[in-house]
């Protein structure tokens, strides 16, 4: 059966290189091809990956616009989406990667979208693992591309108004009616030595005690990973760090808590 690990959390928390860690660290367990979806307008997770900016299904909307009028003799427009939607997936060793993109034109979207959400279900059953780097919103979840969410990742940067962001995804989540089966909550970009099993001794105290108000238990806290920065200044793959990687070491402890819980 698949299972889906969707990423949150509000604008710069690292969803993006935390997503490349758990596609990394999914791949070294031998659970490949993980499928990758990029959900972010702004999409980064290709350049994470160490892969080229493909075409993206937002231009694929687009094009079948143009094409569902005259469609090949045989098909429907169903299959022409589907056909298209193959066309743009980007195959790499042990990872594959759709990237979501984002309209290019005015109009109603919402057929198209009909057909996206019955295409990447069927897409996302040849996987083991699908891991959705999201934007700070939830907004491509909203829209069912996938049954379930099996872990729902919620990153905050160490400060209150990372937390009350954090709080409000899960919200948003509850909200929305997802099917969540596990989240967890981790805190990025902690100054000094982070801690995977006692993120309270290094947690700031008004941040844990904001976490404490709003019943939010942090999973584990990320010190900054000087690695990533090296790697992206020399725009380099993060699919490269050593593993010795703050950022490394807190996928493989969400990867042990996915596999024990589920």
């Amino acid at each position: 059966m698949t299972k889906l690990i969707a990423m949150a959390g509000k604008g710069g928390t690292g969803k993006t290189t935390f997503a490349a860690m758990l596609i990394r660290g999914l791949i070294e367990r031998g659970q490949d091809p993980v499928l990758a979806v990029d959900a972010d307008p702004n999409a980064t997770l290709c350049e994470a990956l160490g892969l080229e900016m493909p075409r993206t299904i937002g231009m694929v909307r687009e094009e079948f616009g143009k094409a569902a009028s005259s469609l090949p003799a045989g098909m429907t427009k169903g299959q022409l989406f589907e056909y298209k939607l193959n066309e743009i997936i980007v195959e790499e060793q042990g990872l594959d990667l759709l990237v979501m993109g984002r309209p290019e034109g005015a109009g109603c979207y919402c057929y198209v979208n009909n057909l996206l959400r019955g295409a990447v279900e069927t897409l996302s059953e040849n996987y083991k693992f699908v891991v959705v780097d999201n934007e700070a919103g939830l907004e491509h979840l909203s829209r069912r591309t996938a049954a379930r969410v099996d872990l729902l990742v919620v990153m905050s940067d160490h400060s209150v108004r990372g937390i009350r962001s954090a709080h409000r995804v899960i919200e948003l989540a509850d909200e929305m009616g997802l099917e969540v089966c596990q989240k967890v909550v981790l805190v990025n970009q902690i100054v000094g030595e982070g801690s995977l099993t006692e993120p309270e001794k290094v947690v700031d105290a008004a941040v844990l005690a904001e976490a404490k108000k709003l019943d939010i238990d942090i999973f584990a806290a990320i010190s900054r990973d000087s690695e990533i920065t090296a790697a992206d200044l020399a725009q380099e793959s993060l699919m490269s760090l050593e593993g010795s990687s703050p950022a490394a070491a807190a996928a493989k402890k969400v990867l042990d808590f996915l596999n024990t819980a589920t």
